[in-house]
């Protein structure tokens, strides 16, 4: 995958915690059975990404001004 796949998978899995009110685990879980295509290196930096967010969800939105999954995932690369 390349990394803008990463990032969009990234933003699935959050908006996926944030709609189903799921864990993190269970959500990286269920993306990856959906997603059979994607590597164990794709799956790592995914999960890496989505626990980042979750680590840095409040200076993450505070940095875009707005709390949505895409603006959450941006912010944490910055």
């Amino acid at each position: 995958m390349i990394p803008a796949a990463r990032l969009s998978a990234a933003m699935e899995v959050i908006a996926a915690i944030d709609t189903q009110r799921i864990p993190a685990a269970n959500a990286l879980k269920d993306w990856g059975t959906a997603h059979r295509f994607a590597g164990s290196g794709d799956r790592a930096a995914i999960s890496g990404l989505v626990y980042d967010v979750l680590r840095r969800r409040a200076s993450s939105a505070w940095l875009m001004d707005n709390d949505t999954p895409r603006a959450r995932v941006l912010g944490m690369l910055r």
